[in-house]
C-alpha cells in the first residue's frame, strides 16, 4: 500500500488556503470507503479534479482497496454514462451532476447504487483510460503493485526526498499528473493542490508563497513558457522541472537547458505509458546536453529492448520499444467481463513506439508505428514531417487515404510555409504536391496537453 511506503512527517496535501493534509486523514477516508463497502461487493468510478478533497479520495481509496476508474470532471455526462452502463460501476465517487436516478446520495460526493458489480480480480486496484482515447475506449488495469512500484521507481529517478514541496500543474486525471502526487507522497514530500493554469499570474505567486521546488509539464506548458520568457521570473525555490507526455524539439529543449543551467535549475526528461503506470525511463540531469533527444535510460528494477520482429536489435538499430518491469499493466479491458482477469501482460510491454538505444543504453524515441503514411510505397513517419517542419514553428501532420500528408499550422498564414514543404518533399523524396497546407487558430488538445489527432482531422474534412 502506498501508506505503509510513505516515510516522513510532513503534510502530504497542501490547499490553497494554507489547509493542510496528513495521512491520518488519509486512512480515516479509507475507512469510510470501507464501510461503505462491507454490505456488497463494489467498483467505483472516480471523477478527478484538482482538489484537495479529490486527492484525499484518490488516496484512500486507493489504501481502501477498492478498485476504481479514474476519469476527468470536464468529461461530457454521456461519456461517463456510457462507463457506468458498459462496466457496471455500482459506485460514483467525486463531483458529478446528473446522475441516473439509480443511484442514491450516501453523503456528498459518494454515489451508491444496489445493483452488485461484476466479478473483479483482487490485485486489480485502478483503470485508466488509454491515453487520447474519446468516446468509451479500453480501460488500462493496474494492480497496486504496479502503482506503488512505479512512484518508488520515479521517487528515486528524480532523487525526490522529504523537503520536496510539488504542484499539481497538470490535470491529476492524466497518468503524468497523477504520479507527481503518487511519487511525491511516497519519498514523504508534499504536494500544493491548485486548480490554477501555469499561464495564470496567481499560480506562480502561491508557487513562490509555498516555497514548490519541483515544476512538471508536457511540451506544450514548455512552449508556451519558452515564449513567455519564463526564464527571467523569480522562482527561488525553484530546483527542477520535470517532462514526459512528448519529445520536445532539439532546439527548444538545447535553449532551456542552457537559460536554466545559469539559474542553477534542473531538467528531468522522462518516457512513459499510462500502461506502464506510467513512467519508463528518465534522463538523468547531468546527461540532459551531452544525451540531448533522448528519454533517458530504464528505472529501476526495468529494462528496454529494441526488437524486429523476434529479433533484438544492437545499438543504434531502430525498432519498436519493448519495456520490461514491475509497473507494466495487468492488461486493457474492453468490458465488464475483462475486470476479472488477471496478468495478462506478465511484465511486459510492447510499446507500438519506434526508437533505438545508443552504445550506453539511453533510449531515443522516433516516431510510433501508427504514425506513419505510404505514399507512392514509401512509407513515411509522420513525427519525422513534424519535426523537419519544427523549426517554422507549431504543426501538426495527418496522413489523408496514404495520398496526401496534411501539414497543419497553428495560427496565421506564413509566407514561407510553401517554400519549406517543397524542401521537406525533396529531403523525404515525396512527389511535389504531397505535402499540403491547412491553418487553424489553435490546436485541439487532450486534458494532458497533447494534439488531439482525431478532433484535427474531423477539423480538416471539408478541406479534404
Amino acid at each position: 500500500m502506498l501508506l505503509e511506503s510513505r516515510s516522513g512527517t510532513k503534510p502530504i496535501l497542501i490547499g490553497r488556503d494554507n489547509s493542510f493534509v496528513g495521512r491520518n486523514t488519509i486512512k480515516f477516508r479509507a475507512n469510510q470507503f470501507r464501510q461503505i463497502a462491507k454490505p456488497s461487493h463494489l467498483c467505483a468510478l472516480f471523477v478527478f479534479e484538482n482538489s484537495i478533497e479529490s486527492a484525499v479520495d484518490f488516496l484512500a481509496l486507493l489504501e481502501s482497496s477498492i478498485p476504481f476508474l479514474v476519469i476527468d470532471k470536464s468529461i461530457e455526462p454521456s461519456q461517463r454514462d456510457s462507463f457506468l452502463q458498459k462496466y457496471r460501476f455500482n459506485l460514483v465517487i467525486g463531483s458529478t451532476e446528473n446522475l441516473d436516478s439509480e443511484f442514491e446520495e450516501l453523503e456528498s460526493r459518494i454515489f451508491l447504487r444496489k445493483e452488485r458489480c461484476p466479478t473483479v480480480h483482487p490485485d486489480l486496484a485502478m483503470m485508466l483510460p488509454t491515453s487520447g482515447s474519446t468516446g468509451s475506449p479500453k480501460l488500462v488495469r493496474l494492480s497496486r503493485k504496479n502503482i506503488v512500484s512505479n512512484a518508488i521507481q520515479i521517487a528515486d529517478s528524480l532523487d525526490l526526498t522529504d523537503r520536496d514541496i510539488a504542484i499539481t500543474s497538470l490535470p491529476l486525471s492524466y497518468s503524468f499528473g497523477m504520479s507527481i502526487l503518487t511519487s511525491n507522497f511516497v519519498s514523504g514530500g508534499s504536494v500544493l493542490i491548485t486548480d490554477l493554469s501555469f499561464i495564470e499570474k496567481q499560480f506562480w505567486s502561491e508557487f513562490s508563497d509555498f516555497k514548490v521546488t519541483r515544476f512538471a509539464g508536457v511540451p506544450y506548458t514548455y512552449s508556451v513558457l519558452d515564449k513567455l520568457n519564463f526564464y527571467d521570473w523569480e522562482t527561488p525555490s525553484l530546483k527542477c522541472l520535470l517532462q514526459a507526455g512528448g519529445r520536445l524539439p532539439n532546439d527548444l529543449l538545447s535553449r532551456m537547458l542552457n537559460r536554466l543551467a545559469e539559474k542553477g535549475i534542473g531538467l528531468y526528461v522522462m518516457y512513459g505509458q499510462t500502461e506502464a503506470s506510467p513512467r519508463m525511463t528518465c534522463l538523468p540531469q547531468g546527461r540532459a546536453l551531452s544525451k540531448i533527444g533522448s528519454c533517458g535510460l530504464p528505472l529501476k528494477d526495468a529494462r528496454v529492448e529494441i526488437r524486429l520482429g523476434e529479433a533484438i536489435l544492437g545499438p543504434r538499430q531502430e525498432g519498436e520499444i519493448v519495456f520490461y518491469g514491475p509497473n507494466v499493466m495487468m492488461g486493457y479491458a474492453n468490458g465488464y467481463g475483462d475486470l476479472s482477469l488477471g496478468d495478462n501482460q506478465q511484465g511486459q510491454l510492447e510499446t507500438g513506439d519506434i526508437g533505438y538505444l545508443d552504445e550506453d543504453g539511453y533510449l531515443f524515441i522516433t516516431g510510433r508505428k501508427s504514425r506513419f503514411s505510404k505514399i507512392v510505397g514509401k512509407r513515411v513517419s509522420l513525427d519525422e514531417i513534424e519535426q523537419a517542419l519544427g523549426v517554422i514553428g507549431a504543426v501538426a501532420a495527418i496522413n489523408y487515404k496514404d495520398e496526401n500528408i496534411v501539414i497543419c499550422f497553428e495560427g496565421t498564414r506564413r509566407e514561407d510555409s510553401a517554400t519549406r514543404l517543397r524542401k521537406v518533399e525533396q529531403i523525404f523524396k515525396l512527389p511535389s504536391g504531397t505535402l499540403k497546407e491547412f491553418y487553424i487558430e489553435q490546436f485541439p488538445r487532450n486534458v494532458n496537453g497533447k494534439i488531439d489527432y482525431p478532433h484535427l482531422m474531423r477539423s480538416t474534412q471539408d478541406f479534404l
